[in-house]
């Protein structure tokens, strides 16, 4: 079995120009950027969607601090690899500070110790799902975690899934995927083979926010959907999968 992250296993709350601002905030302090915060952050969004639109194309995983970086140098700032490491940080400060894992959640989790248990996320930051885990006390339950920052692949794109199933030693239809994105995780998992199931989920949408979301229409339908994490329990002790 395995599970998206963002918005079906954590929530997050954070607004996105809360993000930026701490980014501005953070570069100011660190390399003296002086320009104005609403001229920093039209050319943030710029580079944002350019490498967006990239990675929507090509399902090729790109690090947010390349459009970091060349948003700052293209305002006249020099940004070393160390001071870049700490700007990626201060930028998803607050997107971290706003993730919660619900409680029952983890029961749940903890309760599926019977099935191998896998996590895939589109996340450019691997470091920071890796603290996220261990901070939340749920690290020990995954026997896998694929985060597209580590293999340079986003879902939808059949090698992240692929990649998950090589570590769970598992066939396709052996696994039960849950994800709460109808492309980038029904599509994805559905495409090599999987069963998927659909959960009302509560990511935070940068898509949305820039603008950029994929336009195309699912090719698959989820063999399930569900409302919580709870029904999922019942999905399980219902049906033989």
């Amino acid at each position: 079995m395995a599970f998206d992250f963002i918005g079906t296993i954590a929530t997050v709350r954070a607004d996105i120009d809360a993000c930026i601002a701490s980014l501005y905030e953070a570069a100011s302090a660190l390399i003296g950027l002086s320009a104005p915060f609403e001229a920093f952050k039209e050319v943030y969004r710029e580079k944002a969607i350019k490498y967006r639109r990239a990675r929507l194309e090509s399902h090729r995983e790109i690090h947010n601090r390349v459009w970091i970086r060349e948003a700052l140098e293209g305002l006249g700032c020099s940004v070393g690899d160390e001071e870049l490491d700490e700007l990626v940080n201060s930028y998803f400060k607050p997107y971290m500070a706003s993730l919660r894992i619900p409680e029952e959640t983890k029961s749940i989790l903890r309760s599926l110790r019977g099935y191998k248990l896998g996590l895939v996320s589109n996340f450019t930051h691997p470091e920071l799902i890796f603290s996220c885990l261990d901070k939340h006390g749920i690290s020990g339950l995954f026997d896998c975690v694929v985060i597209s920052g580590s293999i340079g692949w986003r879902k939808p794109h059949r090698r992240i899934f692929e990649h998950l199933l090589g570590l769970l030693e598992a066939a396709p239809e052996e696994v039960l995927y849950v994800g709460d994105d109808p492309i980038y995780d029904i599509d994805g998992a559905k495409a090599v083979g999987m069963k998927a199931v659909l959960i009302k989920g509560s990511a935070l949408t940068e898509g949305s926010y820039y603008g950029i979301d994929p336009i195309e229409e699912p090719k698959f339908e989820p063999d399930y959907r569900i409302g919580s994490m709870k029904e999922l329990m019942e999905i399980l002790s219902r049906d033989a999968i």
